[in-house]
């Protein structure tokens, strides 16, 4: 079946149809109605009304994206446990402290904590869609910027704290290569 796109929503033609006014069930009838224009003659070459089939976050959706998130943040939380427990672990039977390691593993914990952090916010922020798609019967596209920039800023934070540490310690580790 043969899709179209208009005004960023996406939309199929009705094969089912039989009726004798197919504009009367058409989503796109209040775009024709005042002219001689019809989509569907345009784009199909058939006077049958179109299906609207853009994806919307449903307050399912957002339940099920909400499970995900918040079980997200709990196994992370357990990674960041765990790394704890190595980290010290590893301090103990070691019994020495060079600079590499420890910068290192801070630069991982602190990682896997905004790892954390960022699962709890999507948690949150979906939590809150989800409601208010209950609440006030909403029908939206996509979630609202709110929730996608603050998760893309714990992103960039996160991956640039990784990047610096990792440039420090393989710096750090190679730097006596360059003292021969």
């Amino acid at each position: 079946m043969k899709e179209i796109k208009i005004d960023g929503r996406r939309y199929v033609l009705n094969e089912d149809f039989n009726g004798s006014e197919p504009c009367a069930n058409c989503p796109l009838k209040d775009k024709c109605a005042d002219s001689d224009y019809y989509y569907c003659k345009t784009f199909i070459g058939v006077k049958k009304p179109f299906e609207d089939v853009t994806e919307c976050v449903t307050e399912q959706k957002a339940y099920d994206d909400y499970q995900e998130r918040s079980t997200t943040a709990n196994d992370r939380g357990e990674q960041l446990a765990w790394a704890f427990i190595v980290l010290l672990t590893g301090m103990m039977i070691g019994n020495h402290g060079y600079l590499e390691y420890y910068v290192g593993a801070a630069c991982g914990l602190a990682y896997l904590l905004l790892s954390m952090l960022q699962s709890a916010w999507q948690t949150i922020a979906i939590w809150i869609i989800k409601n208010r798609i209950k609440r006030d019967n909403l029908t939206i596209e996509d979630y609202p910027e709110w929730v996608g920039g603050w998760a893309w800023a714990f992103w960039y934070l996160k991956v640039g704290l990784l990047t610096i540490g990792t440039i420090y310690v393989a710096y750090r580790f190679v730097s006596p290569l360059f003292d021969l």
